[in-house]
């Protein structure tokens, strides 16, 4: 089985629970615990989610020669996960996100990305892609001029863009029509799932497409077939937040097909894996082996 690219945002992120959406305005507060600060981003949910799962994960990223940028480094160093395809620069301020989580499991985020969506390519990165299963480019600006140097090694190309706002999204199109899988949030169009999927395939023709549909399940539409297939949302260990949920998702479904499993099966497995993640807080935790994974899920 070879291994898996993913290329992604890395950045310092602090959460904060709040009691309920809209939020109250109050000039002080003091919600002792309710703070906390840690690394977070897509490329290392995925990149960490695929490594609990078994499969090698090669991150490539980038982060500032900074305050923030050193304990980007201390913690992957803390928890075994390699940085050697990331550039660390004086002239890329690392990311921030600020996550407000209500008790229901909601959330709000504010992701401030400096000046990465300044730049349409990743500086000076030499990347075999040939050496790789799939390459994951998130929905990012430096991804874009790598998904010809995917192709022309024959690599396949995945990529989450997250909550869509509609078939013409213009951030988005460039990265749903270089996607062999797509994946992407139902949040902007609950309700008519599946025919915003057909309609995106006969758009950019996907090989899979698959929407997360929150505490109810997932959706998958293969395109050629003509065939959908969905799966119930599965919580075994109840809701705690649903941060990195689709995270999660994404990469187990990677994870399994990259093994060559049937697409019903990668499905189950995905959900039940970000059904037992959202039983834990913090965007990267929660994640259990395929082995763990396995005695939740019938197949």
């Amino acid at each position: 089985m070879k291994p898996i690219f993913v290329s992604g945002l890395v950045n310092v992120e602090t959460s904060l629970k709040v009691d309920h959406f809209p939020v109250d305005y109050n000039p002080v507060e003091y919600p002792f615990f309710g703070i906390a600060t840690n690394v977070s981003g897509v490329g290392l949910n995925i990149a960490k989610a695929l490594k609990t799962l078994g499969t090698t994960g090669d991150l490539a990223t980038i982060i500032g020669d900074d305050l923030n940028g050193a304990i980007i480094q201390r913690f992957f160093k803390q928890e075994g996960l390699k940085l050697d395809h990331a550039l660390v620069s004086k002239d890329f301020p690392t990311s921030e996100s600020v996550i407000l989580v209500d008790k229901t499991g909601k959330r709000k985020i504010y992701c401030d990305l400096k000046r990465l969506q300044d730049i349409n390519d990743f500086p000076g990165l030499d990347v075999d892609f040939g050496n790789y299963g799939i390459a994951v480019l998130t929905n990012i600006n430096f991804n874009r001029g790598l998904f010809h140097k995917a192709k022309e090694k024959g690599c396949l190309i995945a990529t989450d863009v997250q909550v869509l706002f509609g078939i013409n999204d213009d951030f988005n199109q460039e990265f749903m029509e270089n996607a062999d899988i797509l994946f992407m949030s139902n949040e902007a169009f609950a309700g008519h799932e599946g025919t915003f999927l057909k309609s995106v395939y006969d758009r950019f023709h996907n090989s899979i497409i698959v929407c997360g549909c929150g505490d109810n399940g997932a959706l998958c539409y293969l395109g050629e077939k003509d065939e959908y297939y969905f799966e119930s949302s599965v919580a075994p260990n109840g809701i705690a937040s649903t941060v990195g949920a689709g995270d999660a998702l994404f990469s187990a479904f990677l994870h399994f097909y990259n093994q060559g499993c049937n697409i019903p099966d990668c499905l189950k497995l995905a959900v039940t894996f970000a059904g037992i993640k959202v039983g834990v807080e913090g965007e990267h935790e929660g994640f259990v082996s395929e082995e763990e994974l396995r005695k939740h899920v019938q197949l």
